[in-house]
């Protein structure tokens, strides 16, 4: 299981991932993920939330790979009256050491 913060910085979402030592720009939440981390920050400007690729009891959404495309994968979510596609970047493999998981948990964790 990782916990993983998103900031929001000038309308736009980033990963923080301090070991990343590529460019901010590719740490971006785009495609639908920029969306959902609205939802989830209700308001907020920062996000950490719960992810696991193995199901745990608590967790509230749901994300399955539909099509690995340009590097990352679209992903069906659905949990808490949510059904939408996002598409995930490459920077899901390397947070998942170097795989495209075929179904992701997650929960929110904490908006600050």
């Amino acid at each position: 299981m990782k916990n993983l913060k998103f900031e929001k910085e000038d309308n736009r979402w980033y990963a923080v991932l301090p070991e990343w030592k590529k460019s901010k720009a590719e740490l971006e939440m785009i495609c639908g993920a920029d969306k959902m981390l609205d939802i989830l920050s209700n308001g907020k400007h920062e996000v950490s939330l719960l992810i696991s690729q193995d199901n745990f009891n608590k967790f509230t959404y749901k994300a399955n790979l539909v099509k690995e495309e340009n590097g990352g994968g679209i992903y069906n979510i659905k949990g808490n009256g949510q059904d939408r596609n996002i598409w995930l970047c490459h920077v899901t493999k390397f947070v998942f050491e170097n795989i495209l998981p075929k179904t992701l948990y997650f929960t929110l964790y904490l908006t600050y």
